[in-house]
This record gives C-alpha cells, sequence and structure tokens, in this order.
C-alpha cells in the first residue's frame, strides 16, 4: 500500500511540475509544426524542387515534387535529431 502511495505521489508532482512549463512544450510544438509547413509551402512554390518522374523522357509534362508533408515533417525532425553537443 505504500508503494501506491509513493508512486501516486509521484504522478502528482510530475503532473504539477507539468502544468507550471505547459506553455515550453506547446511553442516548441507549435514552432515545429510552423517550420514543417512553411518547407512544404515553399518547396511548392520552388521550381527547382519539380521532378520528373521519368527522368529519361525530356518531353514529359508530369512533375513531381518530393516534399510531402510526411516528408516535410521527417526532415524537420531529423535535423533536430542531428543536433549534437561536442565539447
Amino acid at each position: 500500500m505504500k508503494q501506491v502511495q509513493v508512486v501516486c505521489q509521484f504522478l502528482l508532482g510530475l503532473l504539477l511540475v507539468q502544468k507550471q512549463f505547459f506553455p515550453l512544450p506547446s511553442y516548441v510544438l507549435a514552432a515545429y509544426v510552423l517550420v514543417s509547413f512553411t518547407l512544404f509551402v515553399m518547396a511548392r512554390f520552388s521550381p527547382y524542387e519539380w521532378n520528373s518522374p521519368h527522368p529519361c523522357e525530356s518531353e514529359s509534362e508530369l512533375m513531381e515534387n518530393q516534399f510531402s508533408v510526411s516528408n516535410s515533417f521527417w526532415f524537420i525532425t531529423g535535423t533536430f535529431l542531428r543536433q549534437v553537443k561536442e565539447g
């Protein structure tokens, strides 16, 4: 019974700490979504991101863009994961 009380107190303390610092994770998440969506929109406007799916056919009118919304989110995630502290 004592272990259950300790676990409940720990979880309650964790919730209180999270409640105090709630704006910070929400701002980080909002920045993540905003940067990913901006990357997606800018890739749609850029003529350099549009490629022919069949490069051997030079007269093809069909063009593809490699940046889908999920690729944009994954690109930003990979960028965050590559940032390591050296020292």
